[in-house]
């Protein structure tokens, strides 16, 4: 990982005073431990994204249209498409 990288790197640098060194591993310790709780987070919402996507797949009602769109089969009917001239996609 950079962060321990650089950690080692300021250890053995010898262009930083002791303070330095202390001031900057302590910044680099705080910006592991807010990666690390964002790799926690992350963690997180993917289980609960697989968890939402496995009671969908296990509803096939939910992901059917009731009433399809003649021109479209895979939107509902109450989506109206209309062309209009001079008008972009």
């Amino acid at each position: 990982m950079a962060f321990q990288r650089a950690l080692e790197l300021a250890n053995t640098s010898k262009a930083l005073t002791k303070e330095k060194k202390r001031h900057f591993q302590s910044g680099i310790e705080k910006k592991i431990a807010k990666n690390n709780a964002e790799l926690v987070r992350v963690h997180e919402a993917k289980e609960t994204d697989i968890t939402k996507q496995e009671q969908l797949e296990d509803n096939p009602k939910a992901l059917s249209v009731s009433k399809v769109n003649p021109q479209f089969p895979a939107a509902h009917a109450a989506i109206e498409v209309r062309y209009q001239q001079g008008r972009g996609r």
